[in-house]
């Protein structure tokens, strides 16, 4: 018999320093859920809600040693291999070590359907990005990696949720995505595409 896997769920709550009211409702919440906080730089952001039933599990050992140039990606797949386990919750802070390389190898596993991903920011790139997606913090959605997504027949995530990808860098690689995202979107499906130091551009459909 035929046993499904099921990808591990990592959840990322990103705290930016200029946020000192106190964290949201909504991540509070998500906050209670966890017994155990993974954080990259060894104490908890300032705006974090105390509790001392909460364990926290620093990685800053790991990200310290300068002499290992994987110890980004070996950070990340420690993450990864923990969340198979218990869905694990990753707490990050501005000026924590590694935080864009950590997540971005994290989001890279999500393209990969290595994991699913559950992002919360405050007043971060990741924040504005989802914004310009229309996209609220914490929404299911699905992580593409546009070389892959340009190379297959068919897209590797559920039409049934949003879909962000974030390396879109060319005209022809966008040319070489559009039949594969037609073989399950309808042609007046919304898109909006959203550049790095600029408001996103008016919604459009593919």
């Amino acid at each position: 018999m035929a046993v499904l896997s099921i990808s591990p769920e990592v959840t990322i709550i990103s705290v930016s320093s200029a946020f000192q009211g106190g964290l949201p409702a909504e991540m509070k919440d998500e906050l209670a859920k966890f017994e155990k906080i993974h954080t990259l730089g060894g104490r908890l952001p300032s705006a974090q809600t105390s509790s001392e039933d909460i364990e926290v599990h620093s990685l800053d050992d790991v990200l310290s040693d300068e002499d290992d140039p994987e110890r980004f990606n070996r950070v990340a797949e420690m993450l990864l291999a923990d969340a198979w386990k218990q869905p694990l919750l990753l707490l990050v802070g501005d000026g924590d070590p590694g935080k864009a390389e950590v997540c971005g190898g994290l989001f890279k596993a999500a393209a990969e359907q290595r994991c699913r991903l559950r992002v919360f920011d405050v007043n971060g790139a990741l924040g504005a990005l989802l914004m310009a997606a229309g996209l609220e913090t914490g929404s299911q959605f699905s992580v593409a990696d546009a070389g892959r997504l340009a190379s297959s027949h068919h897209p590797s995530f559920p039409p049934g949720f949003p879909a962000i990808i974030p390396d879109l860098k060319d005209g022809p690689t966008v040319g070489k995505m559009k039949p594969v995202l037609l073989a399950v979107y309808p042609r007046n499906t919304p898109s909006e595409l959203s550049h790095r130091d600029a408001m996103p551009s008016s919604p459009s459909t593919t």
